[in-house]
């Protein structure tokens, strides 16, 4: 006979929280049957099968990582969402610490969505409020108009949320910061290079920017404007950046961020 279990013991043996339980629920990744009352009960051998169908998954998914997927995939405020990132910003030493943290959950959340082990609802629910709580928390940081970065992403690339960490990163050393946003034409970084508010230009690229060619032509494009007004050009995410760009730094880490910049900054100014 089959023995059956709650949500709360069925998170206890995967090792999750009940919020990763019961999105795999409703994903028809784990089978359920509900009460009278309307409370899922599991089938403990299904939920023995699930974990070792499913092992990669949880391999792919640190501590951190699941606790912050049962921060943003329940229900979840903007409100909450913001609390959670202050309360871990107060553990951690700096916000590119915390972006660091941040980025492995965007690339968690890839990793699932591409598996279909995440519906496309969720990934966009989850990118939504975690972009709305650190805008949030970027308005409350303040940064010097008279220096901003500017924040774009790759030709054609519409993921933002890499802009959002680092514009947290880059107000908390004292910078400004301007959004263009996602599928910027470079002539707007161009023009936005002879504006002499503008130090540095931050150019994102997701997993899905892999033309290195068009990037190449991107940076090459950008290289005369950026040269001659001195703005350091600034290049991460998972994208195809070339080996070797006509300009930018490449950044795989945002805890790269203050070191380099201290110094290219002191290069420029001297």
């Amino acid at each position: 006979m089959s023995r059956w279990i709650s949500t709360a013991a069925v998170a206890k043996q995967l090792g999750v929280g009940t919020t990763s339980v019961k999105r795999w629920a409703e994903q028809g990744l784990l089978l359920c049957r509900h009460t009278p009352g309307g409370h899922r009960r599991f089938d403990v051998d299904q939920v023995t099968e699930f974990m070792r169908s499913h092992s990669a998954l949880k391999s792919t998914v640190s501590n951190n990582v699941e606790t912050w997927l049962e921060i943003f995939s329940g229900p979840t405020s903007q409100h909450a969402a913001y609390d959670a990132i202050l309360q871990a910003r107060s553990r951690l030493p700096s916000w590119c610490a915390l972006a660091d943290e941040l980025g492995e959950v965007l690339v968690a959340v890839g990793q699932m969505w591409r598996a279909g082990n995440m519906s496309i609802t969720t990934e966009h629910e989850l990118s939504e409020l975690l972009g709305r709580a650190l805008a949030q928390c970027a308005s409350t940081i303040p940064g010097n108009p008279d220096k901003r970065c500017i924040l774009a992403t790759a030709p054609g690339d519409p993921h933002t949320l890499g802009l959002s960490l680092l514009e947290v990163c880059i107000r908390e050393m004292g910078y400004g910061t301007r959004w263009l946003g996602a599928r910027t034409p470079v002539e707007e970084l161009t023009k936005a290079c002879a504006d002499p508010t503008t130090c540095m230009i931050a150019l994102s690229a997701s997993g899905e920017s892999r033309d290195v060619g068009l990037l190449d032509r991107y940076l090459e494009s950008l290289k005369a404007d950026a040269t001659e007004n001195e703005v350091v050009v600034l290049l991460g995410g998972h994208g195809r950046w070339p080996a070797d760009p006509p300009v930018g730094l490449r950044l795989m880490t945002f805890s790269e961020l203050p070191t380099t910049l201290r110094r290219v900054m002191s290069i420029v100014r001297s």
